[in-house]
């Protein structure tokens, strides 16, 4: 199915997908695109989109989950790593590279795993942030700073998803405190994963705080437009967690859009449930198997949702229907083997 380009132009326009904001990409790897963000691009903060057919499936199939979760992710690590190193210029860093485990769910990115086959050398660091049970404020139950460089300007790369920006600015400061122990401190930056525009501002704010030389924000398909719930990350559709009607767009190019829309899911949360899409978590002490179904059921009932509250707007076509149903259809037949 292919969405015809007056319903793209139809779906841009009723919910304000900004594909002004961002320039015409250029190949950085094989089988990835790079596109520049223009508008929020500025000194010291620079913003690019990654798109690739690994990173459309994670954000449109929300049924991609387990062990074809991690392999997606793998193989898209690979090639975001050879692109993030070139645009960051990371091999004048070797040996100064430091990736941070965001537990538990960071680490399903692999990004790890590309910038080793890139660099050969990067040193790991791993740090839990949690939620307090009110959610008013956020601990670090756990962290391994042990192989931190010492007395250098570091290169600090960090996967995660980034939603509202809290976590990692959390994450941010523990890692400066630790830096400064050992004599050292963050020169680079560089965010990579899904990300929404709220946090992105907040984080880049942080990261000019923290004197950050520079800043670089990888964002997969698009910088997300965040919803009222300060959860769900969208490329387009309603707010699926308020009464009325809010229409919701994301930074994209019109290239990555005319693909996903035919796919995508109108107001789906794009990551999802990232750590209940992985087969097992690292907590800091032990490995935890996850029950991938609390993340499947959840996609499911959201398309549900969507479909019953929204299947008779003007806007909603039905092409959208068959998406949904579609989608409905792949989940359940997980969910069946996962039970």
């Amino acid at each position: 199915m292919q969405v015809s380009e007056k319903d793209v132009e139809e779906i841009i326009s009723t919910f304000k997908i900004r594909v002004n904001d961002v320039n015409d990409g250029f190949t950085a790897s094989k089988e990835l695109k790079v596109y520049p963000v223009r508008t929020l691009s500025r000194p010291g903060i620079e913003v690019y989109i990654l798109d690739s057919l690994e990173a459309r499936a994670l954000a449109c199939f929300p049924h991609i989950v387990g062990e074809t979760f991690i392999r997606l992710n793998r193989k898209l690590s690979t090639k975001a790593a050879e692109a993030i190193v070139n645009v960051a210029g990371l091999e004048e860093w070797v040996g100064y590279v430091v990736h941070v485990h965001v537990l538990r769910a960071g680490s399903g990115y692999m990004i790890s795993e590309g910038l080793k086959h890139e660099l050969g050398r990067v040193t790991d660091v791993y740090i839990r942030p949690l939620y307090t049970e009110n959610r008013k404020s956020i601990e670090i139950t756990y962290s391994d700073f042990s192989r931190m460089p010492k007395n250098a300007g570091l290169a600090v790369i960090i996967p995660d998803t980034v939603a509202t920006g809290l976590t990692l600015i959390k994450v941010l400061n523990k890692f400066a405190e630790e830096a400064r122990k050992v004599g050292s401190w963050i020169d680079t930056l560089v965010i990579y994963g899904f990300i929404a525009d709220y946090g992105l501002e907040r984080v880049a704010k942080e990261a000019k705080r923290l004197k950050t030389s520079i800043t670089y924000f990888f964002a997969l398909e698009d910088v997300a437009a965040l919803a009222g719930n300060y959860y769900d990350m969208v490329l387009y559709g309603p707010d699926t967690s308020q009464e009325a009607f809010k229409p919701l767009g994301a930074i994209t190019h019109h290239e990555i859009l005319r693909e996903c829309i035919n796919y995508y899911v109108p107001g789906l949360d794009q990551p999802g449930d990232w750590s209940n899409r992985q087969p097992v978590l690292f907590n800091g002490n032990t490995w935890e198997k996850v029950d991938l179904l609390q993340h499947l059921s959840k996609s499911r009932e959201t398309i549900e949702t969507i479909l019953q509250r929204y299947s008779r707007d003007t806007w909603f076509k039905k092409w959208h229907k068959r998406i949904c149903e579609a989608q409905i259809k792949a989940i359940k037949a997980l969910e069946e083997r996962y039970r």
